[in-house]
């Protein structure tokens, strides 16, 4: 599927994306924290496909990344933060933590019919 044909809206949270609330975060940090950045760092259009979102969508994902110091801006492209921050190592086990649960999404809470008391 080209970056032009995903859908709108929100697409349905899987148990390995509840951890983190939403797929696409899930995979950016996949991609930030587990897999290895292109030589000279990642370009926007790179976590964008890496997050499976569509162009600008990798925008407050790289905000809040950077707010956490996970990720740098050198002025052409976004790398590592260095030193790693404190949470980098939480986020990483946790993140490869969650390749090993079960793909699916997360099943609906049972509910019970509805029956109106009878009047009195």
């Amino acid at each position: 599927m080209s970056r032009t044909e995903k859908g709108r809206g929100p697409r349905t949270l899987e148990i390995r994306d509840w951890p983190f609330g939403s797929r696409s975060r899930r995979l950016f940090l996949e991609a930030v924290l587990l897999d290895s950045p292109p030589a000279g760092g990642w370009r926007k259009v790179d976590l964008e496909r890496a997050a499976d979102v569509e162009r600008g969508g990798v925008d407050r994902l790289l905000a809040g990344a950077g707010a956490l110091d996970l990720v740098r801006w050198d002025g052409r492209r976004w790398l590592r933060g260095e030193p790693a921050p404190r949470v980098a190592a939480p986020l990483e086990q946790l993140v490869r933590l969650s390749r090993e649960l079960p793909p699916g999404a997360i099943a609906r809470l049972p509910t019970r019919e509805y029956r109106r008391a009878a009047d009195e």
